[in-house]
């Protein structure tokens, strides 16, 4: 990780940014005069104008957030008639809450298929999802959207597919109707 520090702000407050630009802003505890130090900023004024609160003042300021996205971007496909893994991603929390979206449009061989998803957060199933395209080879669409409460710390998200039929595909280097697409975020 690489620390970079826009404004000293007497030690308190720095930005992080990893090597894929992913950023946080560490905790700070309570202290009214840095609440509003920061309002100050957040509404036009400039570091400079504003005068910084003592050094080692904490504040009721937490701000946490990161947001992680993955995708397919190769072509798959799967016969399984049970739950396989599709996507994963990984994060490590500070705060409590995730949320959770995944978008996919798929494609099958059978026109009789039924295509199931299941979101799953370190092995629990959190929500699922189904798709009856409407024929062979016709892409169908699904959405899956969940916010939760979470232990602080490391957290494997997967979503999940199997079809009813057939073969279910996802097919993003041979068309471009067709994707799987999933976001991980880290809120407050």
């Amino acid at each position: 990780m690489t620390d970079y520090t826009r404004h000293n702000l007497g030690g308190v407050l720095k930005k992080v940014l990893d090597n894929n630009g992913q950023a946080w802003i560490p905790p700070v505890e309570e202290n009214a005069d840095y609440q509003a130090f920061l309002y100050n900023i957040a509404h036009g004024s400039t570091v400079d104008d504003v005068e910084d609160p003592a050094p080692g003042t904490p504040a009721p300021l937490v701000l946490y957030h990161q947001e992680l996205f993955s995708e397919i971007s190769q072509d798959l496909s799967t016969t399984s008639q049970s739950f396989v893994d599709l996507l994963s991603q990984g994060i490590t929390t500070v705060s409590d809450k995730i949320s959770v979206t995944f978008s996919a449009s798929i494609s099958t061989t059978a026109p009789s298929a039924q295509v199931q998803f299941q979101l799953m957060i370190d092995g629990a199933v959190k929500r699922g999802s189904s798709i009856d395209p409407a024929g062979a080879t016709k892409a169908g669409n699904t959405t899956i959207a969940w916010r939760g409460i979470v232990t602080p710390g490391a957290h494997t998200v997967k979503i999940q597919w199997l079809v009813t039929a057939g073969t279910v595909r996802v097919r993003p280097g041979s068309t471009n109707i067709e994707h799987t697409s999933l976001i991980v975020r880290e809120v407050e």
